[in-house]
C-alpha cells in the first residue's frame, strides 16, 4: 500500500541518517571508535562483506578485539536506530 511504501522510505532515510550520526560521532574520537566503524562499514555496507579474521589482520587486532568493535558498535547504533527502546539496561 502506499503508507507501507512511505513507512519503508522513511525507514531507510532514518537508517542513512543514524549511520551518518555514527560516522561523524566516531570520526571526532578516537582511534578504538574510528576502527569500530570501519569495521561495521566493512562486514555490513559494502558489497563483499569482510570476514572477522580479515578484519583482524587488517587493523592488526585480535579477533576478540573485532567482536567487540562489532558489539559496541551494535549498542551505539541500535540507541540511535530505536532511542530509549534500543538501549539495553543491566540490571
Amino acid at each position: 500500500s502506499r503508507r507501507q511504501r512511505q513507512m519503508c522510505i522513511e525507514t531507510v532515510a532514518h537508517i542513512d541518517k543514524m549511520l551518518d550520526v555514527y560516522r561523524v560521532f566516531c570520526s571526532k574520537c578516537g582511534e578504538k571508535e574510528k576502527r569500530q566503524y570501519k569495521v561495521v562499514k566493512a562486514m555490513y555496507m559494502t558489497k563483499e562483506a569482510a570476514s572477522v579474521p580479515e578484519l583482524s589482520k587488517r587493523f592488526g587486532v585480535s579477533k576478540v578485539t573485532i567482536y567487540d568493535d562489532i558489539k559496541a558498535a551494535e549498542e551505539r547504533l541500535s540507541a540511535l536506530f530505536f532511542g530509549i527502546n534500543g538501549l539495553k539496561f543491566s540490571s
